[in-house]
């Protein structure tokens, strides 16, 4: 009887895989005919139907079945002049794959700002960014992690957490989310006070948002990622240098012989010659060393043939601050004389990628150095040291016109140096601060590996000409914790008319690496399950909307074991944590040749339970409301002109309140008595930021000036509270008031 069963079962597979490959198909990728390199992102439409697709990664595309007859195929990407093809298709047998080629307008690159791109979205509630509209956000000063912010899902508490992507993807810890470049994660994402992203919008091609329900290409986040498409130089000679109040920068691309071309980019704040000039002279700062940081990237790009492209991306970044504080802290006496941090960080990434007709495979290596320091008065210091080195394979076949299988490996391996010589830190649902003269320091020597590995497989199925589903698993082993984890996920898409109906689950993990729980061997790995289904709709040419409801139920959350500061010696951390996250989004988009605008709302709900037996309450980053209107229009002669706005409104985030003070005479010190943790709640977050461009073309070269206004009407949102020595006076610790930002470049 099992092997009927299983006969059965193979039959119905091969049915669906003859059903498959039926049918006829138009097939094809777009190219660039300066550099040869695939066009990503490109509109292809069959003239006199409404068929119309985006290209993938790779510059495919495909029509499943198509119907007899001859078709025009016309393809568009800006700044690209669009250009048509003739396909004939016939009974007979499918067409042979197309080849379109897309050349660039000779004149001036456009400065106006590019509508959210629009291909198929990664994942129920997730979008894509390109360059163009990064570099003219309001209010972003051209940072792509500013840009982020303005999109549904992603809660702004004006808080950033080191060692983390830093964003805060529908309820979930910061540390729960990955950034990715060219498809490694990246160890840190922001200079010093998240003022600015360590990768220039220059270097960026695309940016893919997934907020959940990614596919299994991607692990260890169990809540959503960022992947950072890197740029390739352009095969004609070209630069700028731009001077801002946040740092000078230059960028210079160009062509290497027939095949090949570089990119090359740096930049360097310039705070450390602003303070001086607005720190007033009572300020009890002494900085030894002025905040100031560097980052630099360089990309080469060659082609050797048509079927394979070879690449070499190498980016870092190094910042360094000391100061010394004079003043005691009555509530932390530690927080006085000289303080230190110092980040440094180099990534190199190698790729070779082969394209053939149905088959894609791309083999990456990526290395990197990560060096932190943490230094302070009373001997407490903190200091990281990372060498990693990952190598990552994945490989695309398309089978005909109904089947693609993917599938891929990944092999990771770093050696951490940890020294530590702090209190404990302060985690999530933790209300007391951490106070670096009173509580009990926990020491940390160690050095040690995190061999991971990972491997997946999928599968895209185009069930009927309005049904697909992609389905596959992926394999995670954390072989430092001995922890091996199979994870299902699966999409299911519905095409009705103008509708698309999509809905997506799976499981996802993180695994212990975040802070100094990455120490401890015996814990497991965070997971989540999440489920999504949206709705996408073209309202009107133009108009767009995109709605998602989403439920993630969390376990297996880290906590510490007991209380972190009751007495000396080391901290351990424990799996017993729950949690759930369920809410919806909408993004309202509408787009134009000179003007675009968007709505994002984020209406969510994020709890949590420490410890099975632990009352549910608010995780610290719940956020009801998150409202974002944007828009932006270009006007004058040749749209040497760009005016744009956005409002952001947001609900407070949660805080434990004081309620009462205990008077501890052997420490002589008050310990304060707190209410519930996160029952009360900040004032909401509400801002309005403008942004002017203008440009000037010259004979050979073009300037061009940008004024970015941040808060315009001065108001200064609640991060957090601070206390009095018995805490008896509440003090609030307010965000910038406002935030002006001019800047100058010229570019040829």
């Amino acid at each position: 009887m099992p092997f009927v069963r299983s006969s059965a079962v193979l039959v119905v597979v091969l049915g669906i895989a003859r059903a498959a490959l039926a049918g006829q198909a138009i097939e094809g990728r777009v190219i660039d005919a300066a550099t040869g390199l695939p066009v990503a992102g490109a509109t292809v439409h069959v003239q006199g139907t409404k068929a119309k697709v985006k290209t993938g990664a790779e510059g495919q595309f495909t029509f499943p079945n198509q119907a007899e007859g001859t078709w025009v195929l016309e393809v568009s990407k800006p700044p690209f002049l669009s250009t048509t093809d003739t396909v004939v298709v016939t009974a007979a047998a499918p067409p042979a794959p197309v080849e379109l080629l897309l050349i660039a307008e000779d004149a001036i690159e456009s400065i106006k700002v590019e509508e959210i791109h629009k291909r198929e979205s990664p994942a129920p509630g997730g979008t894509e960014l390109v360059r163009e509209e990064i570099q003219k956000m309001p209010g972003s000063r051209g940072d792509f992690m500013s840009t982020l912010q303005s999109l549904p899902g992603i809660a702004n508490t004006g808080t950033f957490t080191p060692f983390s992507s830093g964003l805060i993807i529908r309820g979930s810890d910061p540390s729960d989310a990955r950034i990715l470049v060219d498809g490694f994660e990246i160890p840190i994402l922001y200079h010093f006070g998240a003022v600015q992203a360590i990768l220039p919008s220059e270097m960026i091609g695309e940016i893919v948002y997934a907020p959940g329900g990614f596919g299994v290409e991607h692990g260890r986040a169990s809540a959503g990622i960022i992947e950072v498409r890197s740029r390739s130089g352009q095969p004609k000679l070209g630069g700028f240098a731009e001077l801002s109040f946040v740092n000078g920068a230059m960028f210079l691309q160009g062509p290497i012989g027939k095949n090949a071309t570089f990119a090359l980019s740096m930049r360097r704040s310039v705070v450390d010659a602003v303070l001086p000039a607005v720190l007033p002279k009572s300020a009890d700062l002494s900085f030894s060393v002025l905040p100031r940081y560097y980052d630099w990237q360089a990309r080469l790009d060659w082609k050797p043939t048509d079927s394979w492209k070879l690449a070499l991306f190498y980016f870092g970044s190094d910042d360094n601050t000391k100061l010394s504080l004079g003043r005691v802290n009555p509530t932390d006496p530690g927080l006085s004389g000289d303080l230190s941090n110092r980040t440094h960080f180099d990534r190199l990434i190698a790729s070779a990628t082969y394209t053939a007709q149905r088959f894609t495979n791309r083999l990456a290596l990526s290395a990197d150095i990560t060096r932190f320091g943490f230094e302070m008065s009373l001997d407490r210091h903190l200091r990281l040291a990372n060498r990693g080195l990952t190598v990552r394979d994945e490989a695309t076949w398309t089978l005909g016109s109904r089947l693609t299988l993917h599938g891929g490996a990944e092999g990771m391996g770093q050696l951490v140096g940890f020294d530590r010589k702090m209190p404990p830190p302060q985690r999530e649902g933790d209300p007391n601060k951490m106070n670096f003269a009173t509580d009990p320091t926990v020491t940390k020597k160690a050095d040690f590996t995190l061999p991971t590995v990972a491997a997946w497989t999928s599968a895209d199925l185009q069930l009927t000409q309005a049904v697909s589903m992609t389905g596959g698993v992926r394999y995670d082993g954390f072989l430092r914790n001995g922890t091996h984890l199979v994870q299902p996920r699966l999409e299911l898409r519905v095409t009705a008319g103008k509708n698309t109906f999509r809905g997506s689950g799976g499981l996802y993990s993180r695994p212990p690496y975040w802070e100094d729980e990455v120490v401890q061997a015996n814990l497991g790995p965070e997971k989540s399950w999440q489920t999504a289904l949206g709705w996408e709709r073209e309202i009107l040419p133009r108009l767009t909307l995109q709605t998602t409801a989403f439920y993630t139920l969390r376990s297996d959350l880290i906590m510490f074991d007991g209380n972190p500061r009751a007495g000396a010696g080391g901290v351990s951390y424990v799996n017993e944590g729950r949690g759930k996250t369920y809410g919806a989004e909408l993004l309202l988009t509408w787009r134009g040749p000179h003007h675009f605008a968007w709505v994002a709302y984020t209406l969510s709900r994020s709890t949590r339970q420490d410890g099975p037996n632990a009352p549910q309450r608010l995780f610290d980053f719940d956020q009801t409301h998150n409202l974002v209107l944007v828009g932006s229009r270009s006007f004058g002669k040749n749209d040497q002109w760009q005016l744009g706005g956005r409002f952001q409104f947001t609900t407070g985030k949660p805080y434990t309140p004081v309620v009462g003070t205990v008077f501890m005479a052997d420490l002589q010190r008050y310990q304060p008595i707190f209410a519930p943790v996160n029952s009360s709640r900040m004032e909401p977050m509400h801002q309005l930021d403008l942004r002017l461009d203008h440009w000037w073309q010259f004979q050979h070269w073009k300037l061009s000036t940008y004024l970015d206004i941040q808060n315009v009407y001065y108001h200064a949102s609640t991060m957090d509270y601070r206390y009095n020595q018995d805490f008896t006076k509440k003090t609030e610790v307010r965000t910038l008031p406002i935030l002006p930002s001019f800047g100058v470049r010229g570019e040829f």
